[in-house]
């Protein structure tokens, strides 16, 4: 038998019935206690470094929300005031409008604020850190492990010992318990939030006074003064995914992106897959917002059916750079399966049945549209129906964080 007919199950299975009592069992999520001189002795040691650091952070990475640590890794970062950095895939895990939120760190894509106070920390705990090529900026997010805290699932790991079978969990709970914060010094620490600004508030870029196209880095640097509290923002992977990151989030954003797996044209589903979830949540007012390329948007385009069937509204901004930009930047600008057949957008929502005056469609193609359009307390950003943006971008434009991940990339499989 083919290796292959063993992973298919009977054409007949999908239609067989089987017994309905297990569904009144709940699924045990208890996470297994540690053995507790096992993690006496790891939290011993991570209170030693703690109080002998000056100069602490803490980088929050995807485990650390997959794993549901997220509520005692908050109350850690409250109580210990020690800046935080979040990885790509960990955005939205920690309030980034909160005052120890330090920046988006992913190696050497990081910006140089971001950099500067990560290579200068005496002390890193790293939370759930998970080392995928876009996460860490191409593999470029190098630490000292002497220096190094890592909290995972399954093990603790202080400098060079690691503790087997200690889980962050219960190790943050009696860090919780037991280490006096007033003893930690912030001395160094002061010095790094002084400099939190420059790693979080990227300068806008400048307004054309002529009007101008906007580009990558103009979108990214404004797009974040209109987002507002509690938004659900998901962004395609390619240009959006990285341009993003370079994007402040209010309080509240929860932010859905593909970093890991690159799977080019998952968020169209998963803005509508949210957008459903929205509607049927206690904050139904929560507005979700898409960015998608128009190549990605070709794959899963269709998911838009869905979204007007079940009334939702998202405001789904597509980025008309004409073609697969990001795979240009990876596998040539010229190479021709990179081009797409052009679509009218703007038609998509009606084409699909949207009734009149239960949608609304927009073009930008200049600054001063996307001004006049982005605007906070206007009619769109009421986002009262469902909503498409054609907003047109420059061919070959990407974002910083792609060329320095690109070339980070290069470089690490040339090693191999």
């Amino acid at each position: 038998m083919p290796p292959s007919w063993n992973t298919a199950l009977p054409m007949d299975m999908a239609i067989s019935k089987i017994p309905a009592q297990a569904l009144g069992t709940p699924i045990d999520t208890t996470v297994p206690q540690n053995d507790p001189e096992i993690e006496a002795d790891a939290v011993a040691s991570i209170t030693e470094a703690l109080y002998s650091s000056k100069n602490a952070i803490i980088i929050l990475d995807a485990d650390a929300a997959r794993y549901r640590v997220s509520k005692e890794v908050h109350e850690f970062i409250n109580q210990s005031q020690i800046p935080v950095f979040v990885t790509p895939l960990a955005r939205g895990a920690i309030n980034e409008a909160g005052p120890s939120f330090a920046g988006v760190y992913m190696g050497d894509s990081s910006r140089p604020g971001v950099q500067q106070i990560v290579q200068s920390a005496d002390l890193i705990i790293s939370v759930g850190p998970l080392h995928s090529d876009f996460n860490t900026g191409g593999f470029t997010n190098i630490v000292k492990t002497k220096i190094t805290i890592e909290l995972q699932r399954d093990y603790t790991k202080v400098g060079h010992a690691t503790y087997l079978n200690v889980g962050m969990k219960w190790v943050l709970q009696r860090l919780l318990e037991s280490v006096e914060f007033n003893k930690i010094s912030h001395s160094q620490s002061l010095i790094a939030k002084k400099n939190i600004s420059q790693g979080i508030s990227p300068q806008s870029e400048p307004m054309d006074p002529a009007g101008g196209e906007v580009t990558q880095s103009f979108l990214w640097s404004h797009i974040g003064d209109w987002l507002q509290d509690d938004d659900v923002v998901i962004a395609e992977t390619g240009t959006a995914s990285f341009g993003i990151m370079n994007t402040c989030f209010p309080k509240g954003v929860t932010f859905i992106s593909q970093m890991l797996w690159g799977s080019i044209g998952f968020s169209v589903g998963a803005c509508q897959g949210a957008a459903l979830a929205i509607a049927e949540s206690d904050q139904p007012s929560r507005r979700v917002i898409l960015f998608v390329g128009d190549g990605s948007f070709q794959l899963t385009g269709n998911e838009i059916s869905t979204m007007i069937r079940y009334g939702l509204k998202p405001i789904i901004v597509v980025l008309n750079n004409d073609g697969y930009t990001i795979e240009r930047a990876i596998h040539g600008p010229e190479m021709k399966y990179n081009d797409i057949q052009p679509w009218k957008y703007r038609k998509f929502l009606k084409a699909f049945g949207a009734k009149k005056g239960e949608y609304k469609n927009y073009m930008v193609k200049t600054q001063t549209q996307f001004r006049n359009l982005f605007k906070k307390g206007n009619e769109f950003s009421r986002a009262d129906v469902i909503q498409l943006v054609e907003l047109f971008m420059p061919k070959m434009d990407v974002p910083d964080t792609i060329s320095s991940t690109l070339d980070a990339l290069k470089k690490f499989h040339a090693k191999l």
